[in-house]
């Protein structure tokens, strides 16, 4: 498990957040992995502004079922962005 924080970004070259919706999808297998980047994701949103509201996280078995439900996300057609985590070792 890494210890370091290999996310450092300048916060001065991202948009502010405040105005957009976001979904993440999110695979259940590995989940000490993928538990710990959509923690890092949302993390990230809110310190550029978003509001947890504006944040919908859906939970898949694998990643195989990852572009199912994103697809299902973007039916919606209310999302700004859509944030698909997995991971395969």
């Amino acid at each position: 498990m890494a210890t370091t924080n290999l996310s450092i970004y300048n916060k001065e070259n991202l948009p502010n957040a405040e105005a957009y919706r976001f979904g993440i999808v999110i695979s259940e297998w590995n989940s000490e992995v993928t538990y710990n980047l959509h923690q890092g994701a949302i993390d990230t949103l809110l310190d550029l502004g978003a509001k947890e509201s504006q944040i919908d996280s859906v939970f898949v078995p694998g990643s195989v079922e990852l572009v199912y439900a994103a697809t299902q996300l973007c039916k919606k057609e209310i999302y700004d962005a859509i944030i698909i985590i997995g991971c395969v070792i």
